[in-house]
């Protein structure tokens, strides 16, 4: 193998790393500096710039630089805007390859602009039109930006250089779509799970393998207050003998239903606890989500546990908020909510019998309610009752 052959053999080593790099960000995006540092290289260790365009003001903070201070890209693009005529229609010129900013308006004296004389210049960058290439999304948006910079001292860019980063374009492209895609499922996934741990009941998601894969934060303080309910091995079980056949047989059933009658196979079932205090209750149900071929669990069934003895009450911030309720009227149904009389609610609270019932009045009138059983059942069952923490 003579030398042209091993140098370009190195060279198509180099780009495939800088390719598997450039994937590699999707997982993990602190990555694109060693792409920046790639690119670097590529144009004889020119300064370069790469950063993410969020919206029309391209306001998105995560940059990477490699010879430039990180805000480089940012500076650049707000330069450009004031100090040329340039428009969103020079981001996509170069959209499909990597080439000269200044393609359409070199002709401007770059080293009489303030664009060099305010910044290029005391950064240490050569009197010369930076270049780059701008990243693009489905929607034919700019979604990402590479700036490459001259040193004082380097001559002009050549169009070979540029050849030897255009391999990168269509790598490029679909590394940020994919983050974009992975964010975006991340973003539902945070969200979805902070939702749910709001909800006053437990919720655990089981896989094939009757494997605990998620579970809520009142599900984790059911399991925590070791009274009858418990995860052993992962799985979730009963303290009870009989109560855990019955728990294990629904789960059973659960993921032995056919497509298509996953809810006829759903199961109700209590679990009594050591304690004395009243027992949970639960329902076993399967999901209608078709398994993914992946490699990993798939999440099966769902199982939905309630304790009684642990219902929220709606605070008197959210009880005012939503049924116009005065702070004493909140207040006086929030200790009703406990358990004890009206009598022994008035007495706590300081009033009397008649203001008490005059509190209760309003309060049924406020919120539909006829009967004090109904009022306590809307605000420890209602939505006033989901955690806001």
């Amino acid at each position: 193998m003579d030398a042209q052959e091993t140098a370009a053999g190195r060279l198509d080593d180099d780009v495939h790393g800088t390719i598997e790099r450039i994937y590699a960000t999707v997982l993990d995006p602190a990555g694109w500096a060693e792409v920046v540092r790639d690119l670097s290289r590529v144009f004889d260790g020119s300064p370069v710039a790469f950063g993410f365009l969020a919206g029309p003001e391209r306001s998105d903070p995560r940059r990477y630089a490699c010879g430039v201070p990180n805000d480089a890209l940012g500076e650049l693009l707000r330069r450009l805007a004031q100090d040329t005529p340039w428009t969103e229609r020079h981001l996509l010129s170069v959209s499909d390859r990597f080439g000269e900013l200044s393609e359409e308006f070199g002709f401007l004296e770059l080293e009489s602009l303030p664009i060099y004389t305010e910044w290029m210049r005391d950064l240490g960058l050569a009197p010369i039109w930076p270049g780059g290439h701008v990243v693009v999304g489905p929607d034919g948006k700019g979604v990402g930006a590479v700036a490459i910079f001259r040193r004082q001292g380097q001559g002009p860019f050549q169009e070979a250089e540029f050849g030897k980063a255009d391999p990168f374009v269509p790598h490029l492209r679909r590394a940020l779509e994919l983050q974009r895609l992975l964010g975006e499922a991340r973003r539902e996934r945070l969200a979805l799970a902070e939702a749910v741990d709001r909800f006053p009941n437990g919720v655990l998601l089981l896989d094939e393998e009757r494997q605990v894969v998620i579970h809520n934060q009142a599900a984790r303080r059911i399991v925590d207050a070791e009274d009858g309910f418990r995860i052993d091995g992962g799985s979730p079980g009963a303290v009870d003998a009989r109560d855990n056949a019955r728990l294990q047989e629904l789960i059973a059933n659960a993921l032995d239903s056919e497509p298509g009658k996953e809810l006829a196979a759903r199961g109700w079932a209590t679990i009594s606890r050591p304690s004395g205090r009243r027992e949970y209750a639960l329902v076993v149900t399967p999901l209608t989500v078709p398994p993914v071929d992946v490699v990993g669990s798939n999440i099966r069934l769902a199982l939905f546990l309630v304790d009684p003895e642990a219902g929220r009450t709606a605070s008197s911030e959210v009880l005012e908020g939503i049924y116009d309720l005065t702070h004493s009227e909140a207040e006086l149904v929030r200790t009703l909510a406990s358990g004890v009389s009206l009598e022994q609610a008035a007495k706590a609270r300081g009033v009397s019998m008649n203001t008490a019932r005059s509190h209760l009045k309003r309060a049924f009138a406020k919120t539909g309610t006829a009967r004090q059983a109904e009022l306590l059942r809307l605000v420890v069952a209602g939505v006033g009752a989901i955690a806001d923490d």
